[in-house]
């Protein structure tokens, strides 16, 4: 029988806990402040969606047993041959699926604590430029898995889903002239993306060793 320590279950409180705060949070200032700042409703929700399927592909390039359960390979869906491909790395280094991890939650991060900002618009601007940037390589990966690879991830799918989603959102802002910066206007969005960064950078080894420890543990029960 498996067996899960405390400390493994720890950490993933404090991250759903976390969210669920911010999300919350989101919602009651929203409601309070006004119209506009409700808009940010909608993007959150995307923003929570998509780092749901990126942690699920993370969890796939970490090996974790819950990934073959939630993508199992079917008749043109086989997320692992996608995840396995080389354009899954940025450079061949850096897993696409870390990079939109950090995307999401730096842009939940933003949002929740943008929200009481009087310059709230300019940092929707920002999440909307680096939207931008994203959508290239939604067709890329769109032709690469038709014509490369010849299989679908589908939580690859629904990550570049959400991500012309929140398009949808942000063009309003992006197209509607540029707005006045200050250096102080990318502080806060230069914090809520450092801070996801740096605490992965810290966390991915340390979440590597236990899947792989747990991993081992469930061969030798299987056994």
């Amino acid at each position: 029988m498996n067996t899960i320590k405390k400390g493994q279950i720890f950490p993933n409180r404090v991250v759903i806990a976390g969210f669920t705060a911010l999300l919350l949070a989101t919602f009651i200032l929203s409601w309070i402040i006004g119209s506009n700042q409700r808009l940010a409703i909608l993007i959150v929700i995307l923003k929570i969606v998509g780092f749901a399927a990126s942690f699920l592909l993370i969890l796939g390039e970490l090996g974790h047993p819950l990934f073959d359960a939630i993508c199992p390979k079917w008749e043109k869906i086989d997320c692992h041959a996608v995840m396995k491909s080389p354009a899954s790395k940025l450079f061949g280094l850096i897993p696409m699926a870390d990079i939109g991890g950090i995307y999401f939650s730096g842009g939940i991060i933003l949002i929740c604590f943008s929200v009481v900002n009087p310059h709230f618009f300019n940092q929707v601007y920002l999440l909307g430029i680096l939207n931008l940037l994203t959508l290239p390589y939604t067709i890329f990966s769109l032709l690469y898995q038709v014509f490369v690879v010849k299989y679908f991830c589908f939580l690859c799918l629904i990550v570049q889903m959400v991500f012309w989603l929140e398009f949808s959102q942000f063009y309003s802002f992006v197209f509607a002239g540029f707005p006045r910066f200050t250096a102080a206007d990318f502080l806060p969005f230069i914090w809520a993306f450092g801070l996801p960064l740096f605490a992965w950078l810290f966390f991915r080894p340390l979440i590597k060793k236990a899947v792989a420890a747990d991993n081992k543990l469930r061969e030798k029960t299987d056994q």
